[in-house]
């Protein structure tokens, strides 16, 4: 079943992004505090959304994304932020019927256009993604504060 995130889920949700923490060039290290910190400035704010997919009352994946409007766009776009599964969940299909679910919420949005950001290295994700019918390329360019 797939529904919104809510605050009891966030352990859950640490320990999947967790899981996959060191799966990329990008190393990041996922904070519990960091988490909830985010859900308490995300979860009032319509500019977000975030879902999870739940079996049996445990948290099998996670998918979040913002929504924003640009002058270059007719209405706007939706831009995954985050998509993890269980590491003993995969190949179950969750991860696109998480992103599916985040398509159909962005057409319910009025969004023109879905976006995801991925590691040039990750090709996983990006073969995932262009299964999904993702395949426009734009070149993204980042960097990091402090």
């Amino acid at each position: 079943m797939i529904r919104e995130w809510r605050e009891n889920d966030i352990g859950q949700v640490t320990s999947i992004l967790c899981e996959h923490e060191g799966s990329s060039s990008e190393r990041k290290t996922v904070d519990l505090e960091n988490v909830y910190e985010h859900f308490k400035e995300m979860e009032n704010n319509e500019l977000y959304a975030s879902f999870v997919y739940e079996i049996d009352t445990q948290i099998a994946g996670f998918i979040s994304v913002v929504f924003y409007r640009s002058v270059l766009q007719k209405k706007g776009k939706a831009l995954v932020n985050e998509l993890a599964v269980r590491d003993d969940e995969e190949g179950a299909e969750i991860g696109r019927k998480l992103l599916d679910h985040v398509i159909k919420e962005a057409i319910r949005r009025e969004m023109d256009q879905i976006e995801v950001g991925v590691i040039k290295e990750n090709f996983q994700a990006i073969q995932f993604y262009k299964s999904s019918g993702i395949s426009m390329e734009h070149f993204l360019l980042g960097r990091e504060f402090g």
